[in-house]
């Protein structure tokens, strides 16, 4: 499964989740199956997040808790190989939660497609989604961008390219 989390800010401790994106894939047949889950903050969202991901307050105001929604994201990948770009920062946040709510830690295979791209193309100017996706070809929307289920669905065609 590919996925990424939109936050409200870099730490696990303080700061939020408030969307999960992710395809997941089935290698035998290649059918995709995208899932994307707003999730509503105990904080109202700061201006800097608003602008980046273009995610609102009120986009989340009946949008269900981490609480509420956990159960549904920790059964979809409780088991799975995760792909994500920059993954440990993904994968923290995921199991931050996971611990904080009770469940037991995360132990899934990760694989981080930000490490893959500075293998292959070690001569970036920097290894952003967009500048990964554009070196391999994909198309990749600026003003789409930083939303989970969208760079979650570039992500998977990027994987399938470096």
């Amino acid at each position: 499964m590919v996925f990424d989390l939109e936050t409200t800010g870099l730490s696990p401790e303080f700061d939020e989740i408030i969307e999960f994106g992710a395809v997941v894939y089935n290698y035998k047949n290649g059918e995709r199956k995208r899932v994307d889950y707003l999730i509503k903050p105990e904080k109202p969202l700061k201006a800097f997040t608003k602008e980046l991901t273009g995610i609102t307050d009120e986009m989340l105001e009946d949008k269900p808790t981490i609480e509420e929604i956990f159960p549904t994201i920790y059964d979809l990948i409780k088991d799975g190989i995760l792909v994500a770009h920059n993954a440990s920062f993904d994968f923290n946040f995921l199991n931050s939660y996971a611990q904080k709510l009770g469940y037991p830690e995360l132990t899934n295979t990760v694989i981080d497609t930000l490490s893959i791209a500075r293998s292959v193309y070690p001569t970036l100017k920097n290894y952003r989604l967009g500048t990964v996706a554009k070196k391999t070809g994909i198309i990749y929307d600026d003003r789409d961008a930083h939303r989970a289920d969208y760079d979650a669905d570039i992500l998977i065609d990027v994987y399938e390219h470096i």
